[in-house]
């Protein structure tokens, strides 16, 4: 993910959250107190793996000499049975904070899409009238349902990224205690591997734009169709629709794949690179250092790195699953900003009178610089009266009537009812 990205992720994050910023900032909180019991938990493999190799005696490592330091202070016996059991408090406390910050996540995620999805609907339907009658038919189901909801998806993996990043980096302090330079080695394989999967990342969010298009022309063919039964079905065109939404289905069938394989390419490859890394450190700790190799303190740091690169392959997908989700986030904020910037303003104030009659003063519209529909059209009503409007299709009969509803405003002239603008009338 570049800098670019992981800026405009955070402008995002803080700016759909602001409401909730106190509960965010608990959940984050809570969420850092996981990782950090987590790498805790983890270290206290070091003293117990060499308490079992050395037959009950203290390792030499520096978390053991340290653990056995605070069990004297505290007077606390230094055997299995408060090992296993400083371990086993770690672990529940960790379970009891991992729950509590997933369920504050969840509560806030849903109550944030809730509240997000009932807003856009009412500033969407509080739009100008151009605004929606550009909308195509399926699009806003598309944004409201599909692409809010992979929004959530996208917040939480930057909830389930702080919790990951946080537990690599106890890892990292209990890995460094252990041996300095067998943690930078991992730590700078780790990065590298990062890099190397980089582009596949890049690769993905190009195939979530590709299939978010996709979802929106698929929505707006299909509900076409809907509409439009019983004309097909009069016009014996049925097999033509179905072929163009098959068509459909299958790109987006196409692009699903492409963007599964790319995904396993990325992930696929951490485990056999980690396996073959713990077997060249061991044949090398083992080789170097035969005289005073400690194998409890090797399963432990070897266990560590393991985990280690576990936690930097579930940083990969989360950063993957970020980008897969980046295009949809844009899209709703995109909608949500637009919808609002074509807010449909009505600064009337006069309660609505019709006693006497309605009339058009030198009235010019046209949807486009290039497109007159009416030019200084002029005529009047009264009340009670009838008035036709005869002429071709396309000469501006329809656009009359949407102006007299207001849901388009003349360039030039104006609607009067009782010599007042209609625009002046609530």
């Amino acid at each position: 993910m570049s800098l670019k990205t992981a800026a405009y992720l955070f402008s995002l994050f803080r700016q759909v959250f602001q409401r909730y910023k106190f509960r965010v900032a608990l959940a984050v909180i809570i969420g850092l107190l996981a990782g950090f019991l987590d790498g805790l938990g983890i270290g206290m493999f070091v003293p117990l793996f060499s308490y079992l190799v050395k037959g009950g005696a203290v390792g030499d490592d520096a978390i053991s000499r340290t653990l056995s330091a605070i069990f004297g202070y505290l007077h606390i016996p230094f055997r299995m049975w408060t090992l296993l059991t400083t371990f086993g408090f770690l672990y529940s406390l960790k379970i009891i904070a991992g729950f509590s910050g997933d369920l504050l996540q969840t509560k806030i995620l849903n109550d944030f899409e809730t509240e997000s999805r009932s807003s856009l609907y009412r500033k969407t339907l509080s739009a100008t009238w151009p605004f929606l009658m550009a909308q195509k038919l399926g699009h806003l189901e598309t944004i409201l349902i599909h692409a809010m909801a992979n929004q959530m998806r996208a917040f939480r993996n930057t909830f389930a990224l702080i919790h990951t990043i946080t537990t690599i980096a106890m890892y990292l302090v209990v890995s460094f205690s252990i041996s300095f330079m067998i943690t930078t080695v991992t730590l700078s394989f780790g990065i590298a591997l990062l890099l190397l999967f980089r582009p596949l990342g890049k690769r993905i969010e190009i195939y979530t734009n590709k299939m978010g298009v996709l979802a929106k022309k698929t929505a707006h063919e299909v509900n076409e169709n809907i509409l439009g039964f019983k004309t097909m079905k009069s016009s014996g065109v049925e097999a033509s629709a179905a072929a163009d939404a098959v068509a459909l289905f299958r790109a987006g069938r196409d692009l699903r794949m492409k963007q599964y394989l790319v995904k396993r390419m990325s992930t696929s490859f951490w485990e056999p690179f980690a396996l073959l890394y713990i077997g060249i450190m061991f044949a090398v700790s083992y080789f170097y250092q035969r005289d005073s190799f400690d194998l409890g303190v090797f399963i432990a740091g070897m266990y560590l790195i393991q985990r280690i690169f576990s936690q930097i392959a579930n940083l990969q997908g989360s950063l993957h699953s970020l980008r897969e989700m980046l295009p949809y986030a844009r899209m709703v904020v995109e909608f949500h900003d637009t919808a609002v910037r074509e807010r449909e303003e009505n600064p009337g104030t006069l309660p609505f009178i019709f006693n006497d009659k309605l009339e058009f003063r030198s009235v010019d519209f046209r949807y486009r610089e290039e497109q007159e529909v009416l030019h200084e059209l002029s005529f009047s009503m009264d009340k009670g009266g009838v008035v036709g409007i005869v002429g071709p299709s396309g000469n501006g009969k329809t656009t009359i009537c949407d102006l007299l509803l207001r849901l388009f405003n003349p360039q030039k002239g104006g609607i009067y009812i009782d010599n007042r603008n209609i625009t002046e009338v609530d």
